[in-house]
């Protein structure tokens, strides 16, 4: 096919540039073609082929090791159970991170070798599923792989949101259709939901679903979803706070963000006495040693313990947040209301 293709454009090639009164001149087709269809040509990725993305058939059907060591944007190649009218099995690229402003791409690290496969979490709906890569060298040694991470416990994933949302990534819906992971009605579902930006996200599919959290950012930004429902928040800086300004100085001083480390949280309901109902943060676990520096009015995180913080009248006091207005934070029950 390749052979015949390659043929057929150096012939049309040949013709167009007699036309042009170039008297015969042959150009090589590696300088006339754009360089993408010259790498689909010449260097077809046979170490990044898809045969299946269900852990258990890998073997059956002779899955190879994938290798996107130090690449941006690779392209995978998709082994369709059966042909799809007018659907390519050229994935989209796949990117490793996109940072900054200016939107620039983040290579995958080196070794970055294993396999796709179909995630899904216990106890969770199918929306919660999502494609992950697994690192190891070989098929048999699946299971004693680790998934390939895009930040400090975030496994670098594929959701079944921006699968149904973005065209480009309509490949990976038919072939999980095809091979019995997701159903159709699923995907149609969730692409009525409505479009928003996924970038730094942490998805929850129940309100006491746990997520790290990086206690330097700024702000919490989250996404609660169901099949029909979808609603995006966020909490701002329930670890950071203003420093004093400096003497002679009336300016206001710059917020600090006195601890460092990742922890563990959850959302939990509160009732304000005086604001009403809300939303605030339990500590799960410490991920990692909390480094603290001396801090005002912030509360070092404790498991088990709500975030708390000083108020101005020297009593501790839970961080709270007004409850969103959306659907799903109104008529969706809490599992347990929050134990002060």
């Amino acid at each position: 096919m390749f052979d015949a293709l390659k043929a057929h454009l150096n012939m049309h090639i040949f013709y167009s540039s007699l036309m042009r009164g170039l008297r015969g001149m042959y150009y090589p087709i590696r300088t006339v073609l754009p360089p993408r269809l010259v790498r689909t040509l010449y260097n077809k990725p046979e170490n990044r082929i898809v045969q299946t993305l269900v852990p258990e058939n890998m073997q059956d059907k002779r899955q190879k090791i994938i290798d996107l060591s130090g690449r941006t944007a690779p392209v995978v190649y998709l082994n369709a159970v059966r042909p799809v009218d007018k659907v390519s099995t050229k994935t989209s690229r796949l990117r490793a991170e996109v940072v900054g402003m200016y939107r620039q791409a983040v290579r995958f690290p080196a070794n970055t070798t294993g396999m796709f496969y179909f995630h899904e979490e216990p106890d969770m709906p199918k929306l919660a599923g999502a494609i992950r890569f697994r690192l190891c060298d070989s098929v048999d040694a699946f299971s004693q792989g680790h998934d390939l991470e895009r930040s400090f416990a975030q496994p670098w994933a594929v959701n079944l949101y921006s699968i149904a949302k973005y065209p480009a990534h309509r490949p990976w819906r038919h072939f999980l259709v095809q091979e019995g992971l997701v159903s159709e009605d699923l995907f149609q579902d969730l692409e009525k939901l409505p479009l928003i930006n996924t970038r730094n996200i942490r998805w929850l599919f129940s309100l006491d679903q746990t997520f790290v959290f990086e206690l330097q950012r700024t702000q919490i930004n989250f996404v609660v979803m169901t099949r029909r429902s979808l609603e995006a928040t966020h909490i701002s800086t329930p670890f950071g706070e203003m420093n004093m300004p400096m003497e002679g100085n009336s300016l206001r001083g710059n917020k600090v963000f006195p601890f460092k480390g990742y922890i563990r949280l959850r959302l939990e309901q509160y009732n304000h006495p005086k604001k009403g109902r809300g939303l605030v943060l339990r500590v799960v676990e410490n991920m990692t040693p909390i480094e603290c520096e001396p801090s005002r009015t912030l509360i070092p995180p404790t498991p088990g313990q709500l975030v708390s913080r000083i108020n101005r009248c020297g009593i501790i006091e839970p961080y709270f947040t007004q409850m969103p207005y959306g659907v799903i934070f109104r008529h969706i029950p809490w599992h347990s209301p929050a134990n002060i």
